[in-house]
């Protein structure tokens, strides 16, 4: 890489973003999957868990979520473990909180609603939910639809999350 290219790389904010920035490169290829075959997918992976986070305003920690609520951090955590915020691991004891999910200092409505249906699903599979279009909601993602009010629609939505077929 070049000194330019090396910069950029490692100015990502996450590790793993270093690394994904450098493996964007072909020539970072040889012998990677000479030594795990699987780097391919594990770097699309994190790629994808970039664009997941970046979608409809980006994720943010704690501290511009309990600011963006008007609460404490710990008010914020205290949520996040009662499953009334969405947070996504960042390793150690960090969090990312989508930053969809407060709009005028409040909470989406209907948003602790439809996180208690998705209860028992991991996080990212949470946030995969409210981003992907959804045929039983007329192909709009569910935080579309929630953010129109149609909470009724996206609960059942959640409540079938993951089953094959449609109604």
């Amino acid at each position: 890489m070049s000194g330019r290219e090396l910069a950029l790389a490692v100015a990502e904010p996450r590790n793993e973003l270093v690394v994904l920035n450098a493996l964007q490169r072909p020539e970072a290829w040889a012998g990677v999957l000479d030594h795990d075959p699987m780097a391919a997918a594990k770097a699309r992976g994190i790629e994808k868990q970039r664009e997941l986070l970046a979608a409809e305003g980006g994720a943010v920690g704690v501290d511009d979520m309990a600011q963006a609520l008007h609460v404490s951090r710990q008010a914020v955590d205290k949520r996040r473990r009662a499953g009334k915020l969405l947070a996504l691991p960042r390793g150690g004891h960090r969090w990312l909180f989508p930053a969809w999910q407060v709009a005028r200092g409040r909470t989406l409505p209907g948003l602790e609603d439809v996180l208690a249906a998705l209860a028992g699903r991991d996080p990212w599979s949470q946030l995969i939910f409210f981003l992907a279009p959804d045929r039983r909601l007329s192909n709009r993602s569910p935080l579309q639809a929630l953010r129109t009010g149609d909470l009724a629609a996206v609960i059942r939505a959640a409540e079938r999350f993951g089953e094959q077929g449609l109604d």
